[in-house]
């Protein structure tokens, strides 16, 4: 079985109207340590990291970009000259659907951020040879990320301790013929 490589259409850099996206670099340990180190941050996502394994974390995502094709991307996001946080994408072995993540610093929560990056990361990835799905997943009871996948219109796929999330192609497509036909 061939594996295609879906990677040609995750976007490099890519911007919203507030937010810079750009591949994570090796200037990059100190945003992404802050973030899996943070209890805060980690409360619904896991267990906050050690230093030691945010390091090993960290270049183990270099890593992932780095191989060829990619097998995950991850964005820095930036308003401005302020950090706002990271966005992944990590595909399936087969690569034909991948988890999305978001992680936020403070100033950028609760801000519409993580609606506008994720709405611009959708028409990219879910083309025509690119991805069957994009999905992601919360904690029960995460009702700001339950808020954001129902207003980007995510369909629920199951809760066991989390709740996830899917944007098929099929539906992604619909949604933007709906959007085109009004």
């Amino acid at each position: 079985m061939t594996i295609p490589d879906t990677s040609i259409h995750w976007p490099g850099r890519f911007a919203t109207p507030r937010v810079l996206a750009r591949p994570l670099g090796g200037d990059d340990a100190v945003l992404f340590a802050a973030l899996y180190v943070d209890a805060y941050t980690m409360a619904q996502i896991g267990e906050p990291l050690g230093p030691e394994a945010a390091d090993r974390a960290f270049a183990a995502a270099l890593r992932q970009m780095r191989r060829a094709p990619p097998s995950a991307r991850y964005w820095r996001l930036d308003e401005g000259d302020d950090p706002l946080g990271l966005l992944s994408l990590v595909p399936d072995a087969e690569r034909r659907t991948a988890e999305t993540g978001l992680m936020l610093v403070g100033a950028g929560r609760a801000r519409g951020i993580a609606r506008e990056v994720l709405a611009a990361l959708l028409p990219p990835v879910l083309v025509p040879g690119g991805l069957d799905a994009l999905w992601t997943r919360h904690r029960v009871g995460h009702g700001a990320a339950e808020g954001l996948m129902r207003g980007l219109r995510f369909e629920k796929v199951g809760a066991t301790g989390w709740s996830r999330w899917q944007m098929t192609a099929t539906h992604w497509q619909m949604l933007v013929g709906r959007a085109r036909s009004v």
